[in-house]
């Protein structure tokens, strides 16, 4: 059961979320936004190395 302060669809989620980060100190705000980057391109190596295939692959013509 939620209690009456939790967000109970995903627009009042939405709005409870981005309160939270306006509250946030803009220090805090660079922080979360650099550990996202670094996930961000961490993931998307990982989705490229994944959809590599071996004809990606160069070749060595003798």
């Amino acid at each position: 059961m939620t209690s009456p302060n939790e967000p109970r669809t995903p627009d009042e989620h939405a709005l409870a979320q981005a309160r939270r980060m306006a509250a946030l100190p803009l220090a805090d705000k660079l922080d979360w936004l650099e550990e996202a980057q670094v996930l961000a391109s961490r993931l998307a190596s990982r989705v490229a190395e994944s959809l590599q295939t071996p004809t990606d692959e160069p070749r060595s013509e003798a």
